[in-house]
């Protein structure tokens, strides 16, 4: 997926940066997201799991800010409407004493 069109030091510049050395980034992702899902295929539990782990997450950083954990409570994930689109919905539900 490397560009042999881009000039040396255009190349070691975006190595420096952790950029891929292609011209396209865009299409290199693309590329990339593709080949990942067409040789990784999430199971069908996997995304709900990810809602789970964020959300415990984010009420340890809570915890350990200080937050009262009686103050809070983590919900279980819910299903989000989301166009059909490169993109993951995620709703987020915050509500203070």
């Amino acid at each position: 997926m490397r560009s042999a069109s881009l000039p040396l030091w255009q190349r070691a510049a975006k190595m420096m940066q952790g950029e891929p050395q292609v011209a396209d980034a865009s299409a290199f992702y693309k590329q990339l997201r593709e080949r990942l899902e067409r040789e990784r295929a999430l199971p069908p539990a996997a995304l709900t799991q990810l809602g789970a782990e964020r959300a415990q997450a984010i009420a340890d950083a809570l915890t350990q800010s200080g937050v009262d954990g009686a103050s809070y409570k983590v919900g279980a994930p819910e299903a989000a409407d989301s166009p059909a689109a490169p993109t993951v919905a995620l709703k987020l539900g915050l509500a203070a004493r």
